[in-house]
């Protein structure tokens, strides 16, 4: 068991991850946009990982960009992905086609690299993915968009499980921070790609949208550099996955608290589907009793 204490790490990084979509909604919501969000969000965490190379110099600073080009481009094609299938798809579906990356992850570290799996991952890899399914799938509102939005998003995860298994394989050999550093540089140089989705410059985001949008890049860079470290340092990209999609689960209770907390009725949902997000909690659960016995 303590020889996985790391994957503490990716559960950190589920219950931040939640906490930040909570505030970049408010901010979603004040106007602030998607591709704004993501745009400071890169930038934030390149400013912040960039200048860890230099303190600590663990790889060559010139050399080995290839693996650190593959990553950051498939990390920034899964946003572009995942945002074009959130804006033009049907949202009620991304959400579970979205934790098809664990499925992904496995699938492409065999082909890719050949690592083998016990049963108990491949398992736990297909429990996961039917729990996020269970926990988060609503009724579509357009079911013409539905398939748009299954390209979209599970193009989206294929590629997050790319960078993945990318990050697992070289990280530690490049230098975990020079290969950190470059991943994030290239990613937020990437970024300015998405300046012609902007509806508005940077500079005119509205004042009141700030705050909000502040606390949810945060927690959203610091979800990223724990599943970074976990995946990169650790090499388990397919575990660190597993309990990460228990963001599922802190998704629905951060729900039900501010329902309880705010007197709201976002949280409130009939027997059927508490029935359903039980079942899926508990699989969850089970997914990662998996992978720590």
């Amino acid at each position: 068991m303590l020889a996985k204490a790391y994957l503490l790490l990716p559960c950190a990084a589920g219950i931040l991850y939640t906490v930040s979509q909570f505030w970049l909604k408010r901010a979603l919501d004040l106007g602030v946009g998607p591709w704004r969000s993501a745009f400071v969000a890169n930038w934030l965490s390149c400013l912040v990982f960039v200048p860890m190379a230099f303190v600590w110099p663990d790889g060559p600073y010139w050399g080995g960009w290839g693996p650190a080009v593959a990553a950051s481009a498939a990390l920034f094609a899964g946003q572009l992905l995942a945002f074009w299938a959130i804006e033009r798809g049907d949202v009620s579906v991304v959400a579970p086609m979205m934790g098809t990356k664990v499925l992904g992850v496995v699938v492409l570290s065999v082909l890719l690299f050949h690592q083998g799996f016990g049963w108990d991952v491949w398992f736990a890899a297909l429990l996961t993915t039917v729990a996020i399914a269970m926990l988060q799938w609503g009724p579509p509102h357009d079911r013409r968009r539905i398939l748009r939005t299954v390209l979209f998003s599970g193009a989206a995860a294929l590629s997050f499980a790319l960078c993945d298994v990318v990050i697992q394989r070289w990280c530690r050999d490049a230098g975990f921070f020079v290969f950190g550093a470059k991943l994030y540089l290239l990613c937020g140089l990437f970024s300015f790609g998405l300046m012609p989705f902007f509806h508005r410059p940077l500079r005119e985001m509205p004042r009141d949208a700030l705050p909000w949008l502040a606390m949810g890049v945060v927690f959203l860079c610091l979800q990223g550099f724990c599943m970074y470290a976990a995946i990169g340092y650790f090499r388990d990209a397919a575990g660190s996955n597993i309990v990460y999609n228990l963001r599922g689960v802190w998704s629905i209770v951060l729900i039900w608290f501010a329902g309880r907390q705010f007197r709201t009725t976002e949280g409130e949902v009939g027997p059927a589907v508490l029935a359903r997000r039980f079942i899926g909690a508990a699989l969850m659960v089970a997914s990662v009793a998996l992978i720590l016995v």
